[in-house]
């Protein structure tokens, strides 16, 4: 194992390993990680149904393990509808999906719900945004690393992360 990948890179390339399987294990783990973001939307989500699929690198602290099973969740919903696609920010396969056949008037105000989200209500915002993408059925993808290193640093004051997916919705087509 090389050591010098961190635990998001573990935890992704995981998330990508089960989506190539295509076996019953495989099928159930999804399965069970789907069902965290459900149960989160009412409570509580269902911690051991959902972290033994997390893989063997744990981050430390409370905020990123919830991250991490935030995306894990997102993944499991729409893994074969929005693939992994490399440095592709939520922001550009938002614009995407908004320029597609299947954009619709309500697109910029969801995309503004997103952006100007805090943090304890980005789950749920991030729930609908990827269910949009993947009802599209366009193929749109998304950076799934990129999203998990994003959403761990929604609250920074400088607001990195927002402006940037703001660039990149609004940003015009070459």
């Amino acid at each position: 194992m090389n050591e010098t990948i961190g635990w998001p890179e573990h935890f992704i390339g995981r998330l990508l390993r089960l989506h190539q399987q295509d076996n019953s294990d495989a099928r159930a783990a999804l399965a069970n990680l789907r069902r965290g973001l459900r149960d989160r939307l009412h409570g509580a989500y269902d911690i051991g149904r959902v972290s033994r699929h997390l893989g063997d690198h744990w981050p430390d602290g409370e905020a990123a393990m919830e991250w991490m099973t935030v995306i894990a969740s997102l993944f499991a919903l729409a893994h074969d509808r929005v693939p992994q696609s490399n440095g592709q920010s939520l922001g550009k396969s938002f614009r995407q999906l908004r320029d597609s056949p299947n954009g619709s008037d309500s697109t910029d105000a969801r995309f503004m719900a997103l952006i100007n989200s805090q943090s304890e209500n980005l789950p749920g915002h991030l729930r609908q945004v990827i269910s949009l993408i993947a009802s599209a059925q366009t193929g749109i993808g998304l950076d799934w690393y990129r999203l998990l290193h994003e959403v761990q640093q929604w609250d920074s004051p400088v607001c990195y992360v927002q402006k940037t997916w703001a660039r990149d919705y609004y940003r015009p087509q070459p």
